[in-house]
């Protein structure tokens, strides 16, 4: 931990989602401060399926804290005892209906790592298909999905020139895709 020392750990809050902690910790520079941690130990993923006609499908979501829609990747939560790459095949059924031949990881990134310990995973969903269908609105029941469209890459990177996609993992996600393809180019 290169000379941090955690003294002691307190549990602020926890809720289904979120955990909030206070450390009592030594810097290295022998200062006794107060950290605050969120959901340490929380992991998800973030999925680009792959259709086998080369489109990927977004969600068109609200998401409560800001109001508003976003045009996203599907994921979410990887439950306790599962691992990401099963998270992923299992949010890639729940909120989009899609069955894929192959999952491959093509990386992961700390989302916020000055307060929180949270690892998100992105996978590549090869030999996407949907099965009965896209659905919506039948999911968590902090979830509304309004839609679920299909794009071409080169259209997802327009949307994400003109500010379209604001979702931080979903545009991780989709720089991540793009240099498997070029690294598939070499």
């Amino acid at each position: 931990m290169d000379n941090w020392k955690t003294l002691s750990t307190k549990q602020i809050f926890k809720h289904r989602y979120l955990t909030l902690e206070e450390d009592s910790v030594v810097t290295p520079k022998g200062r006794k401060i107060k950290y605050l941690c969120l959901g340490r130990g929380v992991s998800s993923v973030t999925v680009v399926p792959i259709l086998k006609d080369g489109k990927i499908p977004l969600i068109y979501q609200f998401r409560y804290p800001h109001k508003k829609y976003f045009w996203e990747l599907p994921g979410g939560r990887i439950d306790d005892g599962e691992k990401p790459a099963e998270g992923a095949e299992r949010e890639l059924k729940e909120e989009m209906q899609i069955e894929a031949d192959k999952f491959i990881k093509l990386g992961s990134f700390a989302t916020a790592p000055g307060i929180d310990g949270h690892v998100k995973y992105v996978f590549l969903a090869e030999g996407a298909k949907f099965v009965n269908g896209p659905r919506k609105n039948d999911h968590d029941d902090s979830e509304f999905i309004q839609e679920v469209k299909t794009f071409t890459f080169p259209e997802i990177l327009k949307m994400v020139e003109k500010g379209e996609i604001q979702v931080s993992a979903t545009l991780i996600a989709i720089l991540l895709y793009r240099d498997y393809l070029n690294r598939k180019k070499k």
